[in-house]
């Protein structure tokens, strides 16, 4: 749709939300490790521009990962830190 995904806030840390901006439709979210491994996988139906995600930071250990998105329209790849 040419709107800009974003991720905020990045770095994230402890007791923080996660936030998408900018999707529409269908989403799919996987996010990486620094090795490459899937740590973390949710596909949300019909996103409206802003989605919060807030048990996110409680599953990952600090580091650097990638963030995989993924829609009908295509997919983009993210740097997320981890603090």
């Amino acid at each position: 749709t040419g709107n800009t995904i974003s991720i905020y806030p990045n770095p994230i840390s402890e007791n923080q939300e996660l936030v998408f901006t900018g999707l529409e439709g269908d989403v799919n979210f996987s996010v990486f490790d620094a090795s490459g491994k899937l740590v973390w996988n949710e596909q949300l139906n019909n996103a409206s521009n802003r989605v919060t995600i807030s048990d996110f930071r409680s599953s990952l250990s600090v580091g650097l990962y990638s963030v995989l998105i993924q829609s009908k329209e295509g997919s983009l790849i993210k740097k997320l830190v981890i603090k």
